[in-house]
């Protein structure tokens, strides 16, 4: 509801698609028939530790520690054609996502903060640096890591990140930039 639902995010977006004439004229035009409905998504929610099961794929769940308890988060790993691929979210280390990221193909991991740079003390379980990524991706066997989520000042410190996660983890690594595309 706060996204699809008369007062949602998309709201505007909606009624804009499904009452104004160029957008019936669009939809008409399209193969569809007026009234143009409101979309239903279907929503299957889902929680830490849960496993979601398609035809071909799968997708199993961690809690992560980030910003409990305002927000449930959580690290996803899809299985798909005998490939594994990790994404933490905007995640501190734990047990659960080491488990979680055994053996994954690719691992791709939030990182907030340098080795070296200081963080609030609230902080520091919250946002590891890439030595410790790198340190914790080894021990679970990861094919290739990717970091993420660089903040502004770090983009001047790729050659430094690169090595601090080298140094603990002996795989292909690298950090991921905007529209950058890999295969598993």
């Amino acid at each position: 509801d706060k996204l699809f639902g008369a007062d949602g995010v998309f709201a505007d977006d909606l009624r804009s698609r499904t009452e104004l004439l160029p957008s019936q004229e669009v939809w008409k035009a399209r193969g569809g028939a007026l009234p143009r409905p409101w979309p239903q998504p279907v929503v299957q929610e889902i929680a830490p530790g849960d496993v979601i099961t398609g035809s071909d794929w799968q997708i199993a769940t961690c809690s992560v520690p980030h910003a409990q308890p305002e927000l449930t988060c959580m690290a996803l790993a899809l299985h798909h054609d005998g490939r594994k691929f990790v994404y933490s979210g905007d995640a501190g280390l734990c047990e659960g996502l080491e488990t979680l990221t055994t053996g994954a193909d690719v691992l791709l991991h939030w990182c907030y903060r340098l080795d070296g740079e200081t963080a609030h003390p609230d902080m520091i379980d919250l946002t590891p640096t890439p030595a410790e990524i790198g340190a914790m991706a080894q021990r679970a066997g990861v094919g290739r890591l990717l970091l993420t989520h660089f903040r502004v000042h770090m983009d001047s410190h790729h050659g430094a990140a690169l090595n601090a996660l080298r140094s603990q983890f002996a795989g292909p690594c690298g950090i991921v930039e905007d529209l950058d595309s890999y295969t598993i």
